[in-house]
């Protein structure tokens, strides 16, 4: 039927007004590709960041200094350059920074204290008060390029670190990969050879400079400012953390919660949809801990902890974050009942053979398998049901079944949470003295 329609349509065009249609659309399409057949530059940034807010909100470094740069790359003078594109970035941030020749100054002095020379002057040498409340620790790991017809790019790969000089402690850590791209589409073969050109032009060596130059405006957006309100004594969260005992949690089950956020807070927390308004408790300064119970009939396939800080001179002023990376999830719904549904001699000569399944099918599929199926039997109605083994298919051998005896057999179902399903009845079978199905 595909190739009538086909030709239909090509009947049609030259029948009528298709082809201008198609003329404008093809007109529309060349303009919205245009801007592309000059190239068009854009930046991507890939990140991987570490912030202790609460250290830094607890005492706010007012001078930064920006130590030597380590350069891994083969061009001699990338890291120096580097080092100083971050420093105009970092002078817009809402620090006193120090100037780049009073650090080498001060380094220089220090390691002739020391007897030593610049290049053996220890990084924890340089966390000094003296020099700067913090300092910033750069390593340029790579800068490359890649050239192709239609597409080039500029690649940086930046390690930083800022460290608090009083306390030693570290503030801030990320690793960076900045992409400069620059991106052509020609739509004429005039197009391809300018596009070429263009690819070329984007490629020189001087334009290396302004590549880091747009690393440095990238990275610079993504540091801590000091002007930040919500990191000067404002409310903030930054660090939760959630622990449960099993995945998914069952009636019964603890959710642990250790937040570490803005010191003498009102804080609660909520489970998803299932709880909200729970207490968390001040246990130290600025480290909120809290405990919630699963109760039976509660369930959810993907739940989060949502934490809410309430300034408790203000109660409007509230800060709420979401441990969305730490989902979970709450199953208190038994499995449905199973039994024995058909037998057969076991394959072995041993024995039966038990086929196991829902006793209800509407309520779960025969295909649908709980976790795992507890397997109980007695010998005759009078005996006490014993558990013989265990299985996660549809099928079990019982190979310790005698030939000629009657059995009772029992099923209990259990999800993945532990739930167990309920005894729905006794099946009794008769152990075959030969091969025989039923």
């Amino acid at each position: 039927m595909a190739e009538p329609t086909a030709r239909g349509d090509v009947q049609a065009l030259g029948r009528g007004g298709s082809p201008c249609r198609m003329r404008r659309l093809l007109r529309i399409g060349i303009m919205a590709l245009a801007p592309l057949a000059t190239g068009c530059s854009f930046v991507r940034v890939a990140q991987d960041p570490y912030f202790d807010a609460q250290a830094f909100a607890e005492s706010p470094p007012r001078t930064l200094a920006v130590a030597p740069f380590k350069n891994q790359t083969r061009t001699v003078t990338a890291g120096e350059v580097m080092r100083r594109q971050m420093f105009g970035e970092i002078s817009t941030l809402g620090y006193e920074d120090v100037e780049l020749a009073k650090v080498d100054g001060i380094i220089r002095s220090k390691a002739e204290q020391r007897g030593l020379s610049v290049a053996e002057f220890d990084e924890t040498m340089m966390l000094d008060p003296d020099l700067a409340d913090a300092v910033v620790f750069g390593d340029l790991v790579k800068v490359s390029k890649i050239f192709l017809l239609l597409y080039s790019h500029h690649k940086v790969e930046l390690r930083l670190a800022i460290y608090d000089a009083r306390s030693r402690k570290r503030l801030y850590q990320n690793h960076f990969i900045v992409r400069n791209i620059n991106l052509s589409l020609p739509t004429s073969l005039d197009g391809i050879v300018s596009t070429f050109a263009s690819t070329l032009w984007f490629m020189r060596d001087t334009k290396l400079d302004e590549t880091l130059s747009v690393a440095a405006e990238e990275i610079g957006k993504r540091l801590p400012d000091r002007a930040d309100p919500a990191l000067t004594g404002g409310l903030f969260i930054s660090r939760i953390e959630v622990a449960v005992e099993r995945q998914p949690l069952k009636a019964g089950d603890r959710v642990l919660l250790r937040v570490a956020a803005t010191p003498g807070q009102m804080a609660t927390f909520a489970l998803g949809r299932i709880i909200d308004g729970q207490p968390l408790w001040e246990t130290s300064a600025g480290l909120y801990e809290g405990t919630y119970v699963v109760q039976p009939g509660q369930t959810g396939r993907f739940v989060y902890a949502t934490i809410t800080l309430t300034n408790p001179q203000n109660p409007e002023e509230q800060f709420v974050k979401e441990a969305s990376e730490q989902p979970f999830a709450i199953d208190t719904v038994p499995p449905p009942a199973y039994e024995v549904t058909a037998w057969s001699p076991a394959p072995s000569g041993r024995g039966v053979r038990l086929r196991l399944g829902p006793r209800d099918r509407s309520a779960a599929a025969e295909d649908d398998l709980p976790a795992q199926l507890a397997i109980y039997r007695a010998r005759g109605r009078a005996e006490e049901l014993q558990l013989i083994g265990t299985t996660t298919t549809g099928e079990f051998d019982d190979e310790s079944a005698e030939p000629g005896v009657e059995y009772d057999y029992a099923v209990i179902a259990y999800d993945a949470a532990g739930n167990a399903g309920p005894v729905d009845r006794r099946v009794t079978v008769r152990v075959p003295d030969r091969p025989a199905s039923r």
